[in-house]
């Protein structure tokens, strides 16, 4: 009889082993496995990605309506800011700002300084835009709702910018003895110092 009772205690602590076991094996799950909620899209946002789109093609069109080669220069800085506003790419959204700034210098060319000064707002505007479209997109997601924001800093961009070609035009025509070279250096040095400024 004890041979019986000590078969049956040996069973029984055999299967209080195997069911630890299996308490075991249906613990919780690794973390890294469980799907985050929270996770979001590190991408740019939508309303300023699109808003520095346009802009370049202001300054497309702006270059368009006096010289091919300025039409040609603004439809490659619109080309090369792309990628900024899609995939994310601070170097795109400089090297973008640059070859439009350089699409401004050939409409100056040929254009007056009205232009000139749209073309260089419109400038600032595309490569401000996208760089904040880069960095909200960074900060809170695709997905955050950030109209509000991104519309006041575009706002913002547009009125100093707007002042600043104000300024820069009344300073040309106070200059006494100005040539249009000269009268171009002094506009791209003021888009040149707003765009140094707004990111600041």
């Amino acid at each position: 009889m004890d041979g019986v009772s000590d078969a049956v205690d040996g069973a029984a602590g055999a299967d209080g082993g195997g069911g630890g076991g299996t308490d075991d094996a249906e613990g919780p799950l690794p973390e890294d496995t469980v799907p985050d909620p929270r996770e979001v899209t590190r991408k740019p946002t939508t309303l300023s990605a699109g808003l520095a789109m346009l802009s370049a093609v202001v300054v497309m069109a702006l270059g368009g309506m006096h010289s091919v080669l300025a039409f040609g220069i603004g439809a490659m800085g619109l080309a090369a800011l792309a990628p900024a506003v899609v995939l994310g790419s601070r170097t795109a959204a400089d090297v973008g700002g640059g070859i439009l700034l350089l699409a401004v210098v050939a409409t100056g060319a040929v254009a007056g300084e009205v232009v000139v000064l749209a073309a260089a707002v419109a400038t600032v505007l595309a490569w401000d835009l996208a760089t904040n479209a880069i960095e909200m997109g960074e900060q809170l997601g695709q997905e955050a709702d950030t109209d509000r924001a991104e519309l006041v800093h575009a706002g913002a961009t547009l009125v100093v910018g707007t002042l600043t070609a104000a300024t820069a035009f009344v300073v040309y025509n106070l200059a006494t003895g100005g040539q249009p070279v000269t009268a171009l250096v002094l506009l791209l040095l003021a888009a040149l110092a707003l765009a140094s400024a707004l990111r600041l």
